[in-house]
Formats: C-alpha cells, structure tokens, sequence
C-alpha cells in the first residue's frame, strides 16, 4: 500500500509539474496578446499604443493566433464601448480595412452578422470593399438575409452586389424612415433608388 501512495504522490507530482510549465510557456507566449485583446476589448487605445510603441507585433490585429481565438479587430468590432474610435485607431496603424478576420469574413460582414449597423456604416463611410464574398455572399446578401435594410440604405446603389449563390429573391420587411410605414416585399437585388 505504501507503493502505491508513493506512486499517486509521483504522479500528482508530475502532473502539478506539467501544468505549471504550460502555464509558464502559455503566459510567455501570450501574456502580450491576451493583454492587448483585453484592451481592444475594452477599447483602451491608450494601452494599445503603449504596447504597439514598446514593440508589440501588429500583425495580430488582424490575424488570429489560433482557431479558438478571435483577433483584436474582432474582439474591438464585438465587445468594445468605442468601436468605431478603435476602428480608426486600428487603420490609422495602417492595418487593411478588408483583412479577412476569423473565416474569412471582413469586418465589415462581422459587424452585419453581429447587427451592429452603427459600425456597418462607419466601415462604408471608411472605404470597406462592398463586393467580398465569404462563404458565398457579399455585404448586400448578409443585409438581406439577416433583415437590416437601415445598411443596405447604406451602401451605394452602384456598389449593390448580389453573390452568384444567393441571386434568388429574399422576404424582407422594411420601415421607411421618413414616413414611418411598414412594408413587405420580395428584394430580388433590384434597389430601385
């Protein structure tokens, strides 16, 4: 019995031993990334910029580290206060506005899946590409099928584009902004401004 509880103390041991060296190597690593993806989240740009000054590697902003996480672009697009002022701190880094973030979807696209208009238009208004496709559709097909007309109004009716795999039409619901009524109809990728 005595062997027995030598062994299970060597085994915890070693086990303690192997996590805490993960932990180690996992807070060299990353303790830079986790750090800025926090203040991205927070919309610090104050830290941001004291870390990019002091050699933080950019490349970062728009790429992620793995597939499990998201990158700071991403990050600032979904959780911060301040995303559009993150935004502009980001291309004013020089970081490309049509980087394809996690799955290839632009930022652009990722702010019309998570509904966030407000930074849709913000995007446009800063030169976003409106002809992307990621998994089939562009920024007008993502308008459509997750019901947003507010940024299909947006965008440019000579910059509207259908993607080849979603050309039929779509149900949609709108509200005129400027007379308040309601209405229903089939878009078929006419806009008819």
């Amino acid at each position: 019995m005595k062997k027995f509880f030598k062994y299970l103390g060597i085994t915890i041991a070693a086990l303690l031993s192997v996590w805490l060296i993960i932990n180690i190597i996992f807070n060299v690593l990353y303790w830079d990334w986790w750090k800025f993806n926090e203040a991205a989240d927070r919309g610090d740009i104050e830290t941001m910029n004291d870390m990019l000054k002091e050699g933080y590697n950019p490349k970062y902003i728009t790429q992620s580290d793995s597939y499990y996480h998201t990158n700071h672009f991403e990050a600032a697009l979904i959780n911060a206060p301040n995303p559009n002022e993150v935004i502009e701190f980001f291309l004013n880094k020089g970081i490309d506005i049509d980087a394809p973030l996690y799955n290839g979807d632009t930022a652009l696209q990722i702010s019309i899946y998570i509904k966030k208009p407000q930074i849709a238009e913000f995007l446009i208004k800063k030169g976003a590409r409106l002809d992307v496709i990621s998994n089939g559709m562009t920024v007008t097909d993502l308008a459509v099928t997750t019901n947003q007309p507010e940024i299909i109004t947006k965008i440019p009716p000579d910059k509207i584009v259908i993607g080849k795999k979603n050309r039929n039409n779509y149900d949609i619901k709108w509200t005129d902004t400027e007379t308040g009524e309601e209405g229903s109809g089939v878009f078929n990728g006419d806009v008819g401004y």
